[in-house]
């Protein structure tokens, strides 16, 4: 097992039990190709999905990615989210581009999608409010990070006093600010942050 996470643990300095349990897992499915902790992430959620959801891929990644972005969207650390306003944002997203089911020929509601990301495991429902919560807030980081680095600039501002993204699949990216910055800004600092770490795939 240790000679399969072997490729892993060799291009990070330390990587965290969680990312080790990952690992462990994909050992336990086959040979553990990821050199990093975002492709981890990756094939966690595909993991999820595979022979579970009647979701396809991209989309499952797409709603996952959305619902980290939103879960980090007021204090730039995963928090709990009302399922209502998860729902309005998925039906947003939805009407640019369709969910579409595993064969590609049947679009899904977003409220069956959130159904879907709670039974699989990857969302929890706090059962005294409702509320839903990313079931390891690393996932969610990793998720709304990638998302933010594929994001077109401009998309909108707003005041925010620091960022703690963890991004590169690597290291923790922490941007201590004292003065509101706009977020323009972050979404270039993680752009430029992710193009260094797709140089190295």
């Amino acid at each position: 097992m240790s000679q399969k996470i072997a490729p892993l643990v060799a291009v990070s300095r330390s990587v965290s039990p969680l990312f080790v349990r990952f690992a462990v897992e994909q050992a336990l499915a086959g040979q553990v190709t990821s050199t990093s902790t975002l492709d981890l992430v990756l094939r966690y959620v595909e993991a999820l999905r595979s022979e579970r959801l009647d979701l396809n891929a991209d989309d499952t990644l797409r709603s996952a990615s959305v619902a980290a972005t939103e879960a980090v969207r007021e204090s730039l650390a995963p928090r709990e989210i009302e399922q209502a306003y998860l729902r309005g944002v998925l039906v947003k997203e939805a009407d640019a581009m369709a969910f579409m089911n595993a064969r590609n020929t049947a679009s899904i509601d977003p409220a069956a999608i959130i159904e879907m990301l709670v039974d699989c495991g990857l969302l929890n429902r706090n059962v005294t409010n409702r509320r839903l919560q990313f079931a390891y807030d690393p996932v969610a980081e990793h998720l709304a990070a990638r998302m933010a680095a594929q994001a077109q600039p401009g998309a909108g501002a707003g005041p925010l006093k620091r960022v703690r993204w963890i991004m590169a699949g690597f290291n923790q990216l922490l941007l201590p600010f004292t003065v509101s910055i706009s977020i323009d800004t972050i979404v270039m600092a993680l752009c430029t942050k992710y193009a260094k770490y797709k140089k190295t795939l």
